[in-house]
Protein backbone atom coordinates (compact mmCIF):
# COMPACT_ATOMS: atom_id res chain seq x y z
CA UNK A 1 0.00 0.00 0.00
CA UNK A 2 2.88 2.34 0.80
CA UNK A 3 4.30 1.73 -2.68
CA UNK A 4 1.07 2.82 -4.31
CA UNK A 5 1.12 6.04 -2.29
CA UNK A 6 4.75 6.75 -3.22
CA UNK A 7 4.15 6.11 -6.94
CA UNK A 8 1.04 8.31 -6.84
CA UNK A 9 3.12 11.13 -5.35
CA UNK A 10 5.77 10.62 -8.07
CA UNK A 11 3.02 10.73 -10.70
CA UNK A 12 1.68 14.02 -9.33
CA UNK A 13 5.17 15.57 -9.25
CA UNK A 14 5.99 14.62 -12.85
CA UNK A 15 2.57 15.67 -14.16
CA UNK A 16 3.21 19.04 -12.52
CA UNK A 17 6.67 19.15 -14.10
CA UNK A 18 5.30 18.43 -17.57
CA UNK A 19 2.59 21.10 -17.12
CA UNK A 20 5.23 23.67 -16.17
CA UNK A 21 7.52 22.66 -19.06
CA UNK A 22 4.78 22.97 -21.69
CA UNK A 23 3.71 26.51 -20.70
CA UNK A 24 4.19 29.17 -23.42
CA UNK A 25 6.82 30.97 -21.33
CA UNK A 26 8.99 27.81 -21.26
CA UNK A 27 8.80 27.00 -24.99
CA UNK A 28 12.28 28.28 -25.96
CA UNK A 29 14.24 27.11 -22.90
CA UNK A 30 17.29 24.98 -23.67
CA UNK A 31 17.00 21.39 -22.43
CA UNK A 32 13.24 21.62 -22.20
CA UNK A 33 12.67 18.77 -24.65
CA UNK A 34 14.79 16.41 -22.56
CA UNK A 35 12.91 17.35 -19.40
CA UNK A 36 9.59 16.68 -21.13
CA UNK A 37 10.88 13.29 -22.32
CA UNK A 38 12.00 12.36 -18.80
CA UNK A 39 8.65 13.51 -17.40
CA UNK A 40 6.71 11.38 -19.89
CA UNK A 41 8.88 8.34 -19.11
CA UNK A 42 8.39 8.75 -15.35
CA UNK A 43 4.63 9.23 -15.83
CA UNK A 44 4.44 5.98 -17.80
CA UNK A 45 6.61 4.18 -15.24
CA UNK A 46 4.51 5.37 -12.31
CA UNK A 47 1.21 4.43 -13.99
CA UNK A 48 2.54 0.94 -14.77
CA UNK A 49 3.76 0.50 -11.19
CA UNK A 50 0.52 1.77 -9.65
CA UNK A 51 -1.56 -0.60 -11.78
CA UNK A 52 0.83 -3.51 -11.15
CA UNK A 53 0.83 -2.98 -7.39
CA UNK A 54 -2.96 -2.62 -7.32
CA UNK A 55 -3.38 -5.89 -9.21
CA UNK A 56 -0.87 -7.59 -6.92
CA UNK A 57 -2.63 -6.22 -3.85
CA UNK A 58 -5.97 -7.43 -5.18
CA UNK A 59 -4.70 -10.93 -6.02
CA UNK A 60 -3.16 -11.34 -2.54
CA UNK A 61 -6.61 -11.00 -0.96
CA UNK A 62 -8.17 -14.27 0.08
CA UNK A 63 -11.11 -15.37 -2.05
CA UNK A 64 -14.53 -15.23 -0.45
CA UNK A 65 -15.50 -18.75 -1.39
CA UNK A 66 -13.12 -21.62 -1.77
CA UNK A 67 -14.47 -24.55 -3.73
CA UNK A 68 -12.87 -27.83 -2.81
CA UNK A 69 -13.42 -30.88 -4.92
CA UNK A 70 -13.38 -34.21 -3.19
CA UNK A 71 -13.12 -37.48 -5.02
CA UNK A 72 -15.67 -40.13 -4.22
CA UNK A 73 -14.14 -43.59 -3.74
CA UNK A 74 -15.18 -46.25 -6.21
CA UNK A 75 -16.98 -48.21 -3.50
CA UNK A 76 -19.31 -45.29 -2.76
CA UNK A 77 -20.23 -44.55 -6.38
CA UNK A 78 -23.75 -45.44 -7.45
CA UNK A 79 -24.11 -48.54 -9.55
CA UNK A 80 -25.78 -47.82 -12.87
CA UNK A 81 -25.95 -51.38 -14.15
CA UNK A 82 -22.56 -51.46 -15.83
CA UNK A 83 -19.55 -53.31 -14.57
CA UNK A 84 -16.82 -51.13 -13.11
CA UNK A 85 -13.20 -52.01 -13.82
CA UNK A 86 -10.39 -50.45 -11.88
CA UNK A 87 -7.31 -49.94 -14.02
CA UNK A 88 -4.12 -48.78 -12.34
CA UNK A 89 -2.53 -45.69 -13.72
CA UNK A 90 0.97 -46.18 -15.08
CA UNK A 91 3.43 -43.44 -15.82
Amino acid sequence: MFGIIVWTFILIVWVGNIIIRTRPSMKDVEGNGFQILVAVLFIMLSVVNIVGRAISLNSDASPETISETTEVPIEEQTYNGEELYYIEESY
